[in-house]
């Protein structure tokens, strides 16, 4: 009998396993199909070439997105608990699909900013959000910060396939056909992967519970309770502060590759930040678990200040190639970072809401960041200026980080 029993419950963990690995997959799946807004500076070089727009009404569009993109993760995870995790990323994957083939269908700015800007962007948002709280949830603690790093890095790889599709479709097709192209494709696959994300069973979570207790982590607040406290405003505050550097790169990489080096493979770059980006979000994740979160943030704000300082001096790509892995290596750290950050602070049972509210700091840097450096372009006819602007904002996010300790932090933690 003790024998059968002991079998039974190897059994029930191998298909516990199994679910997990299921809704793992699907997660970081949804993930990949997500990041089309990774290559915005591909977009942006085609919509000036195809429609003469300016470099800052190219930038609108994705400008506006992070708005959509971090209010609609708010939104998703208010509706997270009643809606249910595979739901929302059906809904989420449909959009993204859907705003591709609309803006196909337009050539305005404002029809782009509706589209792409709006529709595409909420979806994305929405699915950015789900991923994340839906994989946890089969997981323990303990594995939190890798399970993140793995579900997060999902949307960094997405430049691997978009940068030269997109850039193959566009040049071949012109960007309205090739957006229509993009926008079927996404209708296809992501909505079937989001169909394998789904919540546990009932008491799947007694495992965790146990392990709450034994290591004495018993906070969960909502996010009308997180806003009372002052953590959340300095890692809102962090956030936004940061944010706009990786951004600065990501939404403008190919014409700073152009300007600065006269180089017009670009879009390669993208791939190569796909790559170091996936790699930070893994490892950030992985070493929070390990080395501490305000350690490793502070370190990451300090690397990023040093890089955009000597961004503007690279003048050839292989040098721009290091600015760029070392860009998206911080950027990629600081989005699993937060997301930890504020699971281990404010608790897990509300964290599809406690992000959503939190990143949008995110959509703050997102609004300042890339509409700054196109503007200071059309003006100047260079990123310097962007780029010192960005270090002045790091600097402030590395003082914030210097009144949080990690033993205080663990404190409030455990």
């Amino acid at each position: 009998m003790q024998l059968l029993a002991a079998l039974n419950k190897e059994a029930e963990a191998g298909l516990k396993n199994k679910q997990a690995g299921r809704v793992l997959a699907g997660t970081i799946g949804v993930q990949f199909f997500s990041g089309i807004l990774y290559v915005w500076s591909v977009f942006k070089d085609h919509l000036i070439l195809a429609y003469g727009w300016s470099d800052a009404q190219a930038t609108l569009p994705y400008t506006v997105s992070t708005i959509a993109f971090s209010l609609s993760m708010f939104l998703a995870g208010l509706l997270l608990h009643r809606a249910g995790p595979r739901l929302l990323a059906s809904l989420g994957t449909a959009l993204l699909g859907t705003g591709l083939i609309l803006s196909g269908l337009t050539s305005s700015v404002w029809g782009w900013v509706l589209t792409v800007g709006i529709l595409l962007s909420i979806g994305a948002g929405i699915n950015n959000l789900v991923t994340t709280p839906a994989a946890l949830a089969w997981y323990p603690p303990s594995k939190r910060g890798r399970i993140t790093g793995l579900v997060v890095a999902g949307i960094a790889w997405a430049p691997l396939m978009y940068s030269p599709l997109t850039q193959f479709l566009f040049t071949r097709f012109g960007i309205a056909r090739g957006s229509i192209y993009l926008g079927a494709g996404l209708l296809t696959l992501p909505v079937l992967l989001a169909q394998l994300i789904r919540r546990p069973p009932e008491g799947y979570l007694e495992e965790e519970k146990l392990e709450r207790v034994i290591r004495g982590r018993g906070v969960e607040m909502n996010f009308r309770q997180m806003v009372r406290t002052s953590l959340f405003y300095k890692y809102y505050a962090m956030f936004a502060l940061s944010a706009s550097a990786g951004l600065i790169v990501i939404s403008h990489l190919t014409r700073i590759v152009r300007v600065q080096s006269g180089w017009e493979g670009g879009f390669l770059l993208l791939i190569l930040m796909a790559v170091i980006n996936a790699l930070g979000r893994f490892l950030g994740g992985a070493l929070s678990d390990r080395l501490g979160q305000v350690q490793l943030l502070r370190a990451t704000f300090i690397l990023q200040a040093l890089n955009m300082a000597l961004l503007g001096f690279y003048r050839t790509p292989l040098l721009l190639a290091l600015g760029v892995s070392v860009a998206g290596f911080c950027y990629g750290s600081l989005l699993s970072i937060f997301p930890v950050m504020t699971a281990d602070s404010f608790g897990i049972r509300n964290l599809g809401s406690n992000y959503g509210l939190m990143f949008t700091g995110w959509g703050i840097g997102g609004i300042f960041g890339p509409l700054m450096a196109g503007t200071v372009f059309d003006a100047t006819g260079s990123y310097q200026m962007a780029y010192w602007i960005s270090i002045s904002l790091l600097l402030l996010a590395i003082g914030i980080s210097l009144t949080l300790k990690e033993k205080r932090c663990l404190k409030i933690f455990l």
